[in-house]
């Protein structure tokens, strides 16, 4: 098993303006996918489809069903580009990575390759007495792109350092 040695390390600094306890503090980071809209027939194929792998019918008449599906799909070329556009995205959302922060604010994701990317990174208030489970809720948040160029050898030890990142209050 070989795990890491490809990519490079991003780290940054997270800070808030309140009172922060990091335990509650996270820090994700996922490959930027460009966003597409939704093709106007894919409420209609997504009800067909549904109807098909929920319905009764007898093997025959699956069949018949299936094969209209397959000539709607072919009909509405969009629906065909917007499923490889969201297979695309769920084997790059697999490739996203995420730690927790150190007590002073410092966090430190490894093995990030080159690349557009999402950095997000939230803080949670501690839980309140009252609770068993859980946290206090959102007090801060922040979201950031930001990219890895080309690396030498397809690997650097030498992180990419993301600076001081200022969490806000999120929006309600």
């Amino acid at each position: 098993v070989i795990l890491g040695g490809a990519g490079r390390p991003v780290a940054g600094t997270l800070q808030f303006d309140g009172n922060a306890d990091w335990s509650y503090g996270i820090v994700q980071c996922r490959p930027y996918v460009e966003k597409i809209e939704t093709p106007s027939a894919w409420t209609e194929f997504s009800k067909r489809r549904q109807h098909i792998l929920t319905g009764e019918e007898d093997r025959e008449k699956r069949k018949s069903l299936l094969k209209e599906l397959q000539d709607f799909r072919n009909d509405n070329p969009e629906i065909a580009a917007f499923e490889e556009h969201a297979l695309r995205n769920g084997e790059i959302e697999q490739q996203s990575r995420g730690c927790l922060v150190a007590p002073d604010g410092s966090f430190r994701l490894d093995d990030v390759f080159e690349g557009e990317w999402i950095l997000e990174a939230t803080l949670d208030a501690p839980k309140p007495e009252s609770k068993r489970f859980g946290t206090g809720g959102r007090i801060g948040k922040i979201e950031r792109r930001f990219s890895i160029s080309k690396i030498e050898g397809g690997v650097s030890h030498e992180p990419l350092d993301l600076g001081t990142l200022m969490l806000a209050a999120p929006t309600p």
